[in-house]
């Protein structure tokens, strides 16, 4: 039975004062996930400030209760439930008693459901084989939650030890515990769907918190359709709901009262948890990480069924929801470039997994996959998606690959810069096409042509130039390294300045710190930094540019490409660094000519945050120019 509108003001007042809680039912439904497309666009910021935003809430709960009219009778039932909460409650109790014995009665459905839907071989993980002995002390003492001893236990997070590639893979492993590396990326990388259930009860939500959700929304830093989605999906139909503006507390939790799924679209430029493992991750996968998360109603779904163009890491963080996962419908749709358009159900064949995800669970799916998800009746759900490989493909690569390989061909092969024949368009195109023509001595003669352009082009195919094109374009994508304190003490970013206050007579200084031939450095991360080659023609000569994302911002492509500009001369003392990472070296170990090179370079990598030294830096206090 839908719960009725409580006041926005109402709601907001309680969540102001005390730890959130969703109620106890709702309307709507909710679904799947696109992130990183989420993300892109919900990173770039707006200032339109909504003014019709109530009225907008009021609509959405207007038109639920014209679908959901009540007859007198179930009206009168309403009343009677209202009024005798005490009776409703304890008959409420006796019903989940008998649940749970019939429950305790059956072998694990849900594995399975895995086994006959063609669920791999890791989510029998998820059954629970308790014995004889097990279930008839959980009958004699029904009030003790049946133990899940099969369960894996949700490992803690991994302590981060300063080598990015192997923080960034045991940051994985955490996520997909207890399947291993090797036996992920054999059977179910971008093959086939994974999931494994962990014990609940050894879940700890250290991630993200539907408290935290709360306190985002009440920085006032949040805008609708920038960082805010709110959806539905009923009777078939998907609508998104977003009023105009920024995203106030009262109105988005009376959205959510109505049966709406909030959608945070950007959630690492909020949450420095979400921000430490995206970043983390990235590291690994040497592509950009993106996250979504999503608060589901009790009983609703938000989202229609569809397919992604994204790997897809869903974790759950609190409550329960069921998916339903099916094949790509056809070859086309294996491994798509773009994401789907919302399908009925009747367009999507059958499933082949039916699951419900609790806390500390992790279902994956590859992208082309169809997925929709619905919360259950009786609690709300709160769900991060991590996802990753969006546009990292060899098809993106032979995209740079064949430009690249056109502007040097060019410019280097007279035979790409000959006119066509005259008679190219009377032998080439629709109306020339047909068998008529296909034989004829002009269209054999230009085909001819283009083949042998064809066999020049991949003499100028240059796939270390397109590499370093992706790597670009991954470092300007990308989030920025999450450093410890330990880290920035050893950085530019623990060099002090002290401001004195204004009617102090002491003179502004700054520490000055000061790296010299026997200080040892590393690079802050390995996947931070790409040496390139300038291909645009606007270096100076004997240059090449070091691109880096330790500076990025955590909203997506909100500033331009980072790079400085490092002598010819002095690039061996970068790709030394590269080679002994995760090693501190000596800057007097910098294979380069002379102690002022070296010195130079090293000032220079560590004013742009891409070294730390293996100890803190002596300094000596300096006075500040009063201006």
């Amino acid at each position: 039975m839908p719960q009725k509108n409580v006041s926005a003001f109402a709601l907001y007042q309680q969540m102001k004062n005390t730890e959130v809680t969703p109620p106890e039912k709702d309307l709507t439904k909710e679904g799947g996930d696109n992130d990183i497309d989420a993300q892109k666009k919900g990173n770039k910021q707006t200032s339109t400030v909504d003014k019709q935003e109530d009225g907008a809430v009021k609509s959405v709960a207007e038109n639920k209760n014209k679908k959901k009219r009540k007859s007198v009778a179930a009206t009168k039932q309403e009343k009677k439930t209202v009024v005798a909460p005490k009776k409703r409650q304890a008959d409420e109790a006796k019903t989940e008693e008998a649940n749970s014995d019939a429950k305790k009665q059956k072998p694990a459905e849900e594995d399975k459901s895995c086994k006959e839907n063609g669920a791999t071989e890791q989510p029998k993980l998820a059954v629970s084989n308790t014995n004889a002995t097990t279930k008839e002390k959980s009958k004699k003492k029904k009030k003790v939650a049946p133990m899940k001893q099969n369960l894996p236990k949700f490992p803690s997070f991994p302590q981060l030890t300063g080598d990015s590639v192997s923080d960034g893979k045991a940051a994985f492993q955490w996520l997909i515990n207890p399947i291993s590396h090797k036996t992920f990326f054999n059977k179910h990388w971008e093959k086939e769907v994974l999931l494994v259930k962990r014990d609940p009860s050894t879940f700890i939500n250290s991630l993200f918190s539907m408290k935290e959700f709360n306190e985002i929304l009440k920085s006032g830093k949040m805008e609708y359709s920038v960082n805010l989605d709110i959806t539905s999906y009923e009777d078939g139909e998907r609508v998104t709901h977003n009023p105009n503006g920024k995203a106030h507390p009262a109105v988005a939790w009376q959205y959510y009262q109505s049966g709406c799924s909030l959608r945070i679209k950007n959630p690492q430029s909020f949450s420095p948890s979400v921000l430490k493992l995206c970043s983390t991750l990235q590291e690994h996968f040497k592509s950009m990480v993106g996250a979504n998360i999503y608060l589901t109603p009790p009983g609703t779904q938000g989202f229609a069924p569809h397919y992604d163009d994204i790997e897809a890491f869903v974790l759950q963080l609190e409550g329960k929801k069921e998916w339903k996962v099916y094949r790509p419908r056809n070859a086309d749709e294996v491994l798509p470039k773009f994401s789907s358009n919302n399908f009925t159900q009747e367009e999507i064949g059958k499933e082949i997994l039916t699951t419900t995800l609790e806390a500390g669970d992790i279902l994956y799916f590859p992208r082309g996959f169809i997925h929709q998800a619905k919360s259950l009746p009786d609690v709300h759900s709160l769900h991060i998606t991590i996802s990753t490989y969006q546009c990292n493909t060899w098809h993106d690569v032979m995209k740079e690959l064949l430009n690249t390989a056109l502007e040097k061909a060019v410019s280097t092969d007279v035979e790409f810069r000959r006119g066509v024949p005259l008679n190219f368009l009377d032998q080439y195109g629709t109306q020339y096409s047909d068998e008529d023509h296909a034989s004829s001595a002009g269209r054999v003669s230009i085909a001819n042509k283009m083949a042998d352009l064809f066999n020049r082009l991949r003499q100028h195919a240059d796939l270390d130039i397109a590499a370093d094109q992706r790597a670009v374009s991954f470092l300007h994508d990308s989030l920025p390294p999450v450093l410890s304190k330990d880290e920035q003490s050893r950085m530019v970013q623990g060099v002090d300045v002290f401001v004195p206050p204004k009617k102090s007579t002491q003179q502004p200084t700054i520490k000055a710190v000061e790296v010299q031939l026997d200080t040892k450095v590393k690079l802050v991360r390995k996947n931070s930094i790409r040496v390139v080659v300038d291909t645009e023609g606007e270096a100076e000569e004997d240059c090449v540019r070091v691109y880096y994302n330790l500076e990025n911002p955590t909203v997506y492509h909100a500033e331009g490409k980072k790079y400085i500009l490092v002598e010819m001369s002095s690039i061996g003392g970068v790709d030394y660094l590269l080679e002994n990472y995760p090693n501190y070296v000596q800057v007097d170990d910098f294979p380069l000519e002379n102690d002022t090179l070296k010195l130079v370079l090293a000032h220079q990598l560590f004013e742009h945050g891409m070294i730390m030294s293996e100890k803190k830096l002596k300094t000596s206090t300096l006075p500040l120019a009063d201006n």
